[in-house]
């Protein structure tokens, strides 16, 4: 069976697309097929399995699935005899969560009973490596921040104190310095976050009120919306219940994060 390639995913120094438009996960299967079918020509026996964890990487446990088919398939069908397991930047974490659930299952009640079923049943790699990884998008994301932005409505507002561009703070910068701006960055996030909550429930608050209006409820509902309203604590604390979950998994997978 032929594959046909969006004219510019194959490039002469690597495979590169837009999901949805350019790329898919028939490409993804096409390109999986024909480097074990060189692999195996060149008499090859061992290949690392690499997934990438950006934002349009699938759902954890739809990921896991399909990791699982690939690691069957080099084992059963290519013959491949050691399967590493690599996790390279945001894949660390994605990929450690696979080796961890294949030898501690603990996400089956996840998924439907067939996906139940696929998780039960994953097949740990030989060896797990993990580099270049990060500890999360949240603790990454939080260390990239400009520390000295005093004003998210004005991004040239800044401390002079937390400016890693003045040179009375360095560089070299010293131990005091990186542990205030450390800590500054912590700070904003917490702002911006707190920022975000207090929007979300003015918006739920909001459309609550115009929902207490029969008029406005039944012109939406004569529309075909179905008025299902979630206050934003219940969401937070479900997000915060996941995080949660996930260390879990990572500690399942006795990975040790420097």
């Amino acid at each position: 069976m032929k594959h046909q390639f969006h004219s510019t995913v194959l490039r002469e120094y690597d495979i590169r697309g837009i999901i949805g438009e350019t790329l898919g996960p028939d490409d993804a299967r096409a390109i999986g097929r024909g480097f074990a079918t060189m692999l195996r020509a060149a008499g090859g026996n061992k290949v690392a399995v690499g997934y990438d964890g950006r934002v349009s990487s699938p759902l954890l446990e739809h990921a896991l699935i399909d990791i699982s088919v690939g690691v069957k398939w080099l084992r059963e069908q290519a013959g491949v005899e050691t399967v590493v397991i690599l996790g390279n930047s945001g894949g660390g974490s994605l990929m450690g969560a696979y080796q961890a659930e294949a030898i501690a299952p603990t996400l089956t009640d996840r998924l439907p009973t067939a996906g139940q079923d696929a998780l039960a049943q994953l097949v740990k790699g030989d060896l797990y490596i993990s580099f270049n990884a990060h500890q999360g998008r949240p603790e990454v994301l939080t260390d990239w921040m400009d520390a000295s932005v005093i004003d998210e409505n004005d991004p040239v507002a800044t401390d002079p104190e937390l400016d890693p561009f003045n040179p009375d703070n360095g560089p070299p910068y010293s131990e005091a310095f990186v542990e205030k701006y450390r800590a500054g960055q912590r700070a904003r996030n917490q702002r911006i976050t707190d920022w975000a909550k207090a929007e979300l429930a003015r918006l739920y608050n909001g459309f609550k009120a115009a929902m207490d209006m029969p008029e406005a409820r039944d012109a939406l509902i004569a529309q075909g919306y179905e008025i299902k309203l979630t206050p934003p604590e219940p969401a937070a604390a479900f997000f915060r219940s996941e995080a949660a979950r996930m260390a879990q998994v990572v500690k399942n997978a006795n990975v040790k994060i420097d």
